[in-house]
């Protein structure tokens, strides 16, 4: 989410365009992404699964149930759909600014729950790459040159090695040419945004420890 009004540069991985399955809701036509493109969370076949999977996040049978009788799979986004949303937000920039849009690898990686997923960049890498010819405020960082082995790649082909990320940096600055500069956080910052990420329901509690080590009143959450 882009908060501030105005900005120089936007930095946008497509990662989740190329992931996420799109499920429309029967009677309103609104159309919310989540987990798996090729999963479909409406098969009670599945269930059992996503169960084990998202059980901290709460989800369980009667949601599951619920959402199946509100919502219907669409699989995952079109390439023209896709395409247009992009050409929707380069038209949205402000006036003079810039957009890097950071693509997908194209590793072959042995993952059954994501089957030939390199292929799947490779056909949305390509549509990335045709509207983006066409758009003067945006560029690509291309992963397909960042992440090109195994060697590059996590458990999936969405998650890099560290020196990966490394790469990533100075690509994005080198294509933004200009005095980029790297900030980094105090410890107390690097502590607080490390139980942000993984307490989970306890995130009140971590708010308000982050609260007593800066002095300020705890209060309500």
């Amino acid at each position: 989410m882009v908060v501030a009004p105005r900005y120089d540069l936007l930095v946008y991985s497509v990662l989740t365009d190329y992931t996420q399955g799109l499920y429309r809701h029967r009677n309103l036509g609104l159309v919310v992404p989540w987990h798996q493109f090729n999963l479909d969370a409406t098969d009670p076949d599945n269930w059992a699964w996503l169960e084990r999977r998202f059980a901290r996040e709460g989800v369980d049978r009667t949601f599951l149930q619920w959402f199946a009788e509100e919502f219907e799979w669409l699989g995952g986004i079109s390439v023209d759909r896709f395409q247009e949303n992009i050409r929707w937000l380069a038209g949205s920039l402000p006036e003079g600014a810039r957009m890097i849009l950071l693509n997908g690898a194209e590793v072959p990686i042995d993952n059954p729950n994501e089957p030939a997923r390199h292929l799947h960049h490779r056909e949305m890498n390509t549509a990335l790459d045709q509207v983006v010819d066409d758009l003067p405020n945006a560029s690509v960082c291309d992963m397909r040159v960042l992440a090109s082995s195994q060697d590059d790649l996590m458990s999936d082909i969405r998650h890099y090695r560290r020196h990966v990320y490394l790469r990533i940096a100075e690509e994005i600055r080198f294509i933004a040419d200009s005095d980029l500069t790297f900030q980094p956080h105090t410890l107390g910052k690097r502590t607080f945004d490390r139980a942000w990420r993984f307490a989970g329901r306890r995130k009140v509690q971590a708010r308000r420890t982050w609260r007593r080590l800066n002095g300020r009143p705890v209060g309500r959450a």
